[in-house]
Formats: C-alpha cells, sequence, structure tokens
C-alpha cells in the first residue's frame, strides 16, 4: 500500500499545485489497484503478484519523484488537525460500525449498504480462489459488478491486514481524500470564507420532507414514528444526502472522487489524455463512469465545435478505448431488458404528475440550487454545469436499473455539484445585506439541510443492523476454513451464511437481493440448486461441489427453504455445532 501511496502523490505532485497528499491517496488506490490487477491477470493473484505490482509502483514513483521533486507545501493546503480530525471522524464510524457484535457472539454485517457481499467478494479472493472473480454465492456466473474496491482491500487482507482493517482502509483514505479535495475545489468556486458552507450544502441537502411532516403525522409517537428511516421511504422521501452515500457507500467513493478531480480539471481548463486516462479506468470501480462520461463527453463535443480543437476529442478517443472493454465485460451476463422510458425516479407509475411529485419531493432542493447557481456563472463555465446536468436528466426520463433505487449514480454527483455552485448564487445575494436577510438566509439554508440531517440522524440511530451470522455458525466456518480447500464449493438452501461473508468459500446459491439488482437471472440456477437438493449428482459434479452447509440465517429463496434436503441421504455429517451441520457429499 505504500508504494502504492507513494506512485499517487508522485502523479498528483505532476499534476496539481496543492493537495499532493489527498489527490495522491485517491490516484495511489486507483492506478496501483489496477497494476495489481494486471500483475494478477498475468501470474495469478498471489503474494507474488503483490510483491511485484509494489515493485513497479515503488520504481515509477521513486521515477516521478526525481522528475518532480515535491515539496512539502504541496501536500497539504489545510490546516493539519482539521483532517486529523475529519480523519479519525471516518476511522471510528467504519471502526464501530462495520460489525455489531452481540452478547451472544453473534455478528450483525449489515449496517452500512451490502457489506456482506462486498466482504464476500473480498473473502473469496484473498481467503479462497476465486480469481478472475465469479459471484461468491453464484459461482457459475463471473462476477460482472464493479469489483475493483472489493480487490483493493483483498490485497490488504492477503497482504497481512485482518479483514476489518482491510475493509475500512479504503472507505477511510477516499472519504478523508475526497471530503478535503471538496472543500478544496469549493474555496476556488465561492471562496475561503463561504467554503465551508458549500461543503455543508453539498454534504446534508436533501429532500424537502421537513415541509410536508405535518401533513403527515398521523398518531405520532415519538421520534421512530416521525424520523424512521423506513418510514421516509414509505410515504416517497428516498433521497439520502450525500453524506450518507459518502459514510454508508464504498462503492460510490472512487466515482465520487474521480469525477470531481475530472470536473475540476474541466473547470480550470486543465484537461488532458489524463483525464481521458481517469474516466477510462473509472468502470471497474464504480458506475459512476457512466454520468461522468456522459458529462464529460457532452462538455468536449461543444468545446470541440465552439473552438474548433481536437484537444478534447482526444481525451474521450482514450476514454473510450480503454472503458468499453470493461462495460462489454460488466454487461455481458446482465438482463437489460427492464431499461424503459420513467419519467421521475421512485415514484411507482410513470406518469408527469407522479414523476413530477416524486422528483419535487427528493430533488427540489437541489434543482433549486442549480437554476440559482446557472444564473451566475457564465459562458464555458456555465456549459460545463449544464453538461453535467445532462446524467440528471436522463435518469429522470429512464428506469436503467433492476432496483430504480439504483440510477441514484445519475443524480449524486449532479447534486454536489448544484450546491456548491448555489452557494456563490447565496453569497452573491447577502453582499452587503443587513441582518434580517442573513436570518432569512439562514431559515432557508437550515429548511433545505434538514432533509439530509434528519434522514442522516435516522439512518445511524433508528436503523438497527441485520443480517446476523449467529456465534454457532461461526464456529462452523472457522472448521470450514481450516479444513476445506481454497476453492471448495459448497451446496445450501440460499441462506445468508459466514461461509461466504467470512470463510471466502462460494456456495451454491444465496443473495437473491443481490443477483436481482445486479441485473443477473437466477431462475436457471435456482431450479438447479432443487435438483442438488434432491440428490442430483449430476449436477453436483458439474459445478464441483463437495460438500452441504444446513445452517445460515435470512434467505430470499423460500422455494428452497421450504424443501425437504434428501441431499443428505447421500451425505455423511462431517461437522455440527448445535443445529449448524456440515456434510460431506458422496457424489463419486
Amino acid at each position: 500500500m505504500t508504494a502504492a501511496l507513494s506512485l499517487g502523490v508522485g502523479i498528483a505532485n505532476l499534476k496539481f499545485k496543492q493537495n499532493a497528499l489527498f489527490y495522491g491517496s485517491i490516484l495511489g488506490v486507483f492506478f496501483g489497484t489496477w497494476i495489481v490487477l494486471l500483475f494478477s491477470l498475468a501470474m495469478d493473484f498471489s503474494e507474488a503478484s503483490i510483491i511485484g505490482a509494489s515493485a513497479f509502483c515503488a520504481v515509477t514513483a521513486i521515477f516521478l519523484f526525481k522528475k518532480k521533486k515535491l515539496e512539502s507545501k504541496r501536500l497539504i493546503s489545510i490546516r493539519a488537525g482539521a483532517v486529523a480530525l475529519l480523519f479519525l471522524f471516518f476511522l471510528f464510524l467504519s471502526a464501530t460500525q462495520t460489525f455489531h457484535w452481540t452478547e451472544q457472539g453473534d455478528l450483525a454485517s449489515e449496517f452500512f449498504a451490502d457489506t456482506s457481499f462486498h466482504l464476500s467478494t473480498i473473502t473469496s479472493m484473498a481467503k479462497g480462489v476465486n480469481f478472475p472473480p465469479n459471484y461468491p454465492f453464484l459461482p457459475a456466473e463471473p462476477l460482472t459488478y464493479t469489483f475493483l474496491p472489493n480487490f483493493f482491500s483483498a490485497i490488504l487482507l492477503k497482504g497481512g491486514f485482518d479483514l476489518l482493517a482491510s475493509f475500512i482502509t479504503y472507505n477511510v483514505l477516499l472519504q478523508t481524500s475526497f471530503t478535503v479535495l471538496l472543500y478544496s475545489f469549493s474555496k476556488k468556486i465561492v471562496g475561503k470564507k463561504w467554503a465551508l458552507l458549500a461543503v455543508f450544502l453539498a454534504l446534508y441537502v436533501g429532500s424537502i420532507y421537513l415541509l410536508e411532516t405535518p401533513f403527515n403525522l398521523q398518531n405520532p409517537t415519538g421520534l421512530r414514528n416521525i424520523f424512521d428511516y423506513n418510514r421516509l421511504r414509505e410515504i416517497g422521501y428516498h433521497l439520502p444526502a450525500n453524506i450518507q452515500t459518502i459514510i454508508d457507500s464504498r462503492s460510490f467513493l472512487m466515482g465520487f472522487a474521480i469525477s470531481l478531480i475530472v470536473f475540476e480539471r474541466l473547470y480550470e481548463k486543465k484537461e488532458d489524455l489524463f483525464d481521458g486516462a481517469l474516466i477510462g479506468l473509472l468502470p471497474l470501480f464504480h458506475a459512476s463512469v457512466i454520468p461522468l462520461a456522459i458529462g464529460a463527453g457532452t462538455y468536449s463535443i461543444y468545446k470541440s465545435i465552439k473552438e474548433k480543437a481536437l484537444k478534447n476529442v482526444r481525451l474521450l478517443t482514450l476514454a473510450a478505448m480503454l472503458a468499453i472493454p470493461q462495460l462489454l465485460y460488466l454487461t455481458s451476463n446482465k438482463d437489460l431488458s427492464g431499461i424503459n422510458p420513467w419519467f421521475g425516479w421512485m415514484n411507482e407509475e410513470p406518469t408527469i404528475i407522479a414523476g413530477l411529485i416524486n422528483l419535487i419531493r427528493n430533488f427540489g432542493f437541489w434543482i433549486a440550487l442549480l437554476i440559482a447557481g446557472l444564473t451566475l456563472v457564465k459562458g464555458r463555465k456555465r456549459a460545463l454545469l449544464a453538461a453535467f446536468s445532462v446524467p440528471a436528466i436522463i435518469g429522470f426520463s429512464f428506469k436503467l436499473s433492476p432496483w430504480p433505487f439504483d440510477d441514484i449514480k445519475m443524480f449524486l454527483f449532479w447534486g454536489l455539484l448544484a450546491c456548491i455552485f448555489g452557494a456563490m448564487f447565496i453569497k452573491e445575494k447577502l453582499k452587503d445585506k443587513g441582518v434580517k436577510t442573513y436570518l432569512v438566509a439562514t431559515v432557508v439554508i437550515l429548511l433545505m439541510v434538514s432533509g439530509g440531517l434528519l434522514g442522516q440522524f435516522a439512518y445511524m440511530f433508528l436503523r438497527e443492523p441485520y443480517e446476523n451470522i449467529s456465534g454457532e455458525e461461526i464456529l462452523v466456518c472457522q472448521y470450514i476454513e481450516e479444513n476445506l480447500p481454497k476453492d471448495a464449493v459448497l451446496l445450501t438452501r440460499g441462506k445468508h451464511s459466514c461461509v461466504y461473508v467470512l470463510a471466502g468459500r462460494k456456495v451454491f446459491l444465496a443473495e437473491e437481493r443481490i443477483l436481482w439488482t445486479h441485473g443477473i437471472n437466477a431462475s436457471q440456477y435456482i431450479e438447479e440448486n432443487k435438483k442438488m437438493l434432491e440428490g442430483d449428482c449430476g449436477l453436483i459434479n458439474k459445478y464441483g461441489i463437495t460438500h452441504y452447509y444446513d445452517g445460515g440465517g435470512y434467505s430470499g429463496f423460500q422455494e428452497l427453504i421450504l424443501m425437504e434436503p434428501k441431499i443428505i441421504e447421500k451425505s455423511a455429517l462431517e461437522f455440527q455445532n448445535g443445529h449448524t451441520k456440515l456434510y460431506k457429499i458422496n457424489c463419486s
């Protein structure tokens, strides 16, 4: 990791005048992960590939520092104490909230979004044999998902970090660096005195829920009734503030960071092929590449026509050459038939009225801030901001994902920009104004951030961790990790279990919701799972299954839960702890 971060700082020292430490942390993770991936594709994912890639990063970093000496003043431009507090804040949240251990020894692994899924890809690559990766809970399908954030954590896990440290290091590095760069960029837009307001708006502006709350109270029973996270969704308020996405969703972090870097360089007219490489290498990190490419592409076409220059065309060409193979891989086993016109976002009907109400409820403040910002910026900068609004317009007009909530990737960075440029409007309107005007502005600002503040409060304090893994089950998984081959595949009844989450072994089958949201049609595999539970040795041998695991928690596959597993008749009990059992299947 040190070599990768050194490489990142070396690149940042060449490309940016200040904050090389934070640009470098992002770029080090970004390019360092790609370098390990390429070494692993050439020689398998192992300690040798990590060492080889690390040596390459170190040598390249030395070359870059010789090319341009790093001056200490270029490392950081804001107070070190503030950075330390920010780092400790994110570290505390990740370290204390990722795993929830109960007094009974049970583990609740779902507080942050999709933690079990992310852990399963990490452990299957680092503890098991799963590279190039397949779905750990559907080994018949390649993992056509943006897996590089988890690959970075798998590198750390294989390199000696424990599971928690390897998981949260990625989060904390990017959370801290992105927030610092967000503040730095805001200073360029609104000045130092107003930058904190811009960041506050960018992180906390949310839905208009507070404006509607008095009309939605029915037999109130305290804070939980008013602010409950699930209740907010039930009445149509689905938009999380950006702070929640930064804290909760590791998937978005690199997408946010690279989008900000590219936008900043476009804003300052410093774009070159480097930005094309950033866009082109983003797909395996996050689907934010889609709105970023649309925004940067729209602006580049505008600029090329207006200035009759090919500079940005070359940028787009490089981005396309790098991105298209990844996008083809990511969509190779996806069901894309659900993409269709749909006005709105999470509304159940695609009518104009339903869509308009949904958009106003969730995005009303962002839209208002965007319009306000557009009235102040002129010429090329207005065109740039408008170009980065195009992805949101597309997202408001089409249903792009099996679960419409996932279309949020089309909106979040646009909303962040709307808030920053909206802060510019607030700054201009408050010039030379009296106390009354400032008081009115304060009330308006508090209303705009109320949805984000209340939503974050509900998410952090009124929502319980879930997807428990029992202490009884964990002991069986420890046996599995210590005694079963790393490439073992276990038959299950679709239950959430520590076999694939913690032990790094693949199972057949689990995580119905993840497969659905990823666009994977699992119907064939459900039928095959049924047949294997009935004792079909042909299918069992086809998938290399050696054991049946009778344990776990929730299952989204009710048809599997209701079955009587006749495979036990062809199996011998190998290990048991309480009600959790591991059987060795005899299908030779």
